[in-house]
């Protein structure tokens, strides 16, 4: 089977329904193709802490998640320059995505 890699913009873990939605289709992918992974940009700030995949699962009632990993990005969003920081987060998330 091939690699599915999945870039993701938001912060893991969130109680947000963008993200619950990601990870529990991510889930179910993950049963159907193994080599399937999210990639997310590493965050400064989270809204939730966590420390190991099985809090992940037990947090959105999930038995599989599909590896995940964190790249760096430039995290501004919480200055006054909102669009500008939105920018940069995006340029800078989609230049380590790239490589």
């Amino acid at each position: 089977m091939k690699r599915i890699i999945y870039p993701v913009i938001g912060r893991l873990p969130s109680e947000k329904a963008k993200i619950i939605q990601i990870i529990k289709t991510s889930s179910w992918i993950f049963k159907k193709n193994p080599s399937f992974s999210l990639i997310f940009p590493k965050r400064k700030t989270h809204s939730l802490a966590y420390n190991k995949n099985s809090e992940l699962m037990k947090f959105y009632g999930i038995d599989k998640i599909p590896d995940i990993e964190k790249i760096p990005n430039i995290d501004l969003l919480n200055s006054k320059f909102k669009r500008f920081a939105w920018y940069i987060h995006i340029f800078t998330y989609s230049f380590f995505e790239g490589n």
